[in-house]
């Protein structure tokens, strides 16, 4: 006996019915299917081709790095009424985008220790580093014999005199509370985060009677875009900054490298 189904169809061709609906189903996935992957396979194919417009920030280097570090090994100095006293050496030049100030870490490693008995000449003695930025043309005019070194004479690339102010709100690893990099025989490496915001339009660097801490451009730097810090490393010992020994500071070497903090 033939039953009905639900559709009042005799039960043999309701089964068959539905199972002609069913292809159909998977014939129409099937088709939606091909369709998709047709269009990775184009999309993956015009990737290869095909570039990302990432432009670097204003003022990157052109060598395409984060930023150029030059060597430098100029004698920095310090005013002490009408006498400059030697403070220490400037050991680097890092210039970068101004989108970076507060975003580059300086990393430092001083890489020939042994030399250090025959120039620290004291058990307590360390390397102090900072990070300067020009403040105006000439020497500074503060006297100060600080070991802080906040204010500092330096000869930059181009030969110009420059007062330069340390970045005191500096941090990183092995940084003390005025943004200085303490450096010894057990701790021969570490790392500066400039605090100081490159953002704006920098006045160039004037000669000025007074030293106030305002970061201008020195006349090396013909980019607006770009700014400039001084790495600048003295001998210190609890007494204050030895005379006499900093030119023991040329004979060291240490390793200074940018990047993304």
């Amino acid at each position: 006996m033939t039953r009905v189904g639900a559709l009042g169809l005799p039960r043999e061709i309701d089964r068959r019915h539905h199972s002609t609906r069913v292809r159909r189903r998977v014939f129409v996935l099937a088709g939606i299917g091909a369709s998709f992957l047709g269009s990775v396979g184009f999309w993956l194919a015009s990737t290869g081709v095909v570039s990302p417009s990432i432009a670097p920030p204003p003022g990157t280097p052109s060598s395409g790095a984060l930023a150029d570090v030059t060597t430098l090994s100029a004698v920095v100095t310090r005013t002490n009424g009408g006498a400059q006293l030697q403070t220490g050496v400037a050991l680097a030049k890092v210039v970068f985008s101004s989108a970076m100030a507060t975003s580059v870490r300086i990393d430092i490693a001083w890489t020939n220790t042994a030399q250090a008995a025959q120039v620290l000449n004291n058990p307590n003695a360390q390397i102090s580093i900072g990070m300067y930025h020009t403040i105006h043309t000439g020497n500074c005019v503060a006297s100060s014999n600080s070991t802080d070194a906040p204010l500092v004479n330096l000869t930059d690339t181009d030969g110009k005199t420059y007062c330069v102010a340390l970045d005191q709100g500096s941090t990183g690893r092995f940084v003390s509370s005025v943004g200085k990099l303490l450096l010894a025989q057990n701790q021969v490496g570490g790392y500066l985060l400039p605090s100081i915001s490159g953002s704006g339009t920098l006045s160039a660097c004037a000669s000025s009677g007074t030293d106030t801490d305002t970061w201008c451009q020195p006349a090396s730097i013909t980019d607006a875009n770009q700014r400039a810090l001084f790495v600048i490393a003295s001998i210190v010992t609890p007494g204050g900054i030895p005379q006499g020994q900093q030119p023991g500071l040329a004979t060291l070497s240490f390793y200074i490298g940018a990047r993304a903090s």
